[in-house]
């Protein structure tokens, strides 16, 4: 209950489906798992791109807010969370 703990790995499942405890062991497992799940043929289709239909460009988001919109903004936050008179 007090002081350091030894803790090992979490023990994970062999391709055989044998459990490995050895902490060595346990780090190749993961490797062999990530270089299997990430290193995969690419079979992307470009074309799919030119399908996406494409949205004007949403140029009011870069305003410059009003004063108007920053009292809003702040009256809105709970007290003691912005500067201000409050």
């Amino acid at each position: 209950m007090f002081g350091p703990q030894e803790t090992g790995p979490a023990p994970v499942k062999s391709l055989d489906g044998s459990l490995i405890t050895d902490r060595k062991k346990t780090l190749a497992r993961w490797v062999e798992h990530f270089q299997s799940a990430l290193n995969q043929k690419s079979v992307f289709d470009s074309q799919v791109l030119s399908e996406i239909p494409q949205w004007n460009t949403a140029t009011h988001l870069d305003d410059t807010p009003t004063m108007d919109e920053i009292q809003r903004a702040l009256q809105q936050m709970s007290s003691g969370k912005a500067p201000g008179d409050e």
